[in-house]
């Protein structure tokens, strides 16, 4: 019989407004018995995930996004958020043998982005 417990997202940002060029960090920590994984979501597309020892990987925009392990959860940053391309649903999951969970949150960015024109 196995110990293994399934996760539970204890620590999550579930609101999520900035203004347009910052940073915006979204946490997800959770509880249970390893081996745990996490993906992130946004708006239903993969992001970025975390697995097996520490190890994590971007599934697309790599320059955009970073992923990294933070304690017992997961930290996705999006760098230098634009309105209204970064806007969005994001989700994470975490899983392991005995189950999954997961949490979202609606992405809100203020203001406009400065972007010259050529």
């Amino acid at each position: 019989m196995s110990d293994e417990k399934p996760p539970k997202i204890i620590n999550f940002t579930t609101r999520a407004s900035v203004n347009a060029s910052q940073n915006v960090r979204l946490f997800c920590e959770t509880e249970g018995k390893p081996p745990l994984a996490f993906k992130w979501f946004r708006n239903g597309r993969l992001i970025g995930s975390c697995k097996g020892k520490r190890k994590c990987f971007l599934h697309r925009q790599q320059g955009k996004y970073n992923v990294s392990w933070r304690g017992s959860g997961t930290e996705l940053v999006i760098k230098k958020a634009f309105h209204p391309f970064d806007t969005g649903v994001f989700t994470c999951v975490a899983m392991n043998s005995a189950g999954t969970d997961n949490k979202t949150v609606t992405l809100d960015i203020h203001g406009r982005s400065l972007i010259k024109a050529m």
